[in-house]
């Protein structure tokens, strides 16, 4: 895998991230935990099984 820096709208500025090559989930410098990508099996930990190619919450 190659790094490469994603911008998202929104604000949020991520301390660590961490991804396989369908999802990736970040925990912002605030501490908040966020995920986007592939969902089909629940992945992002959102509740739901919708992708998201933006930030979504995990909860």
């Amino acid at each position: 895998m190659v790094p490469r820096h994603a911008r998202f709208d929104g604000g949020l500025t991520f301390a660590s991230v961490s991804s396989d090559p369908t999802h990736s989930c970040g925990v912002t410098t605030g501490g908040a935990a966020y995920c986007w990508g592939d969902n089909s099996e629940g992945e992002l930990g959102n509740g739901t099984h919708t992708s998201s190619t933006t930030p979504v919450v995990v909860w």
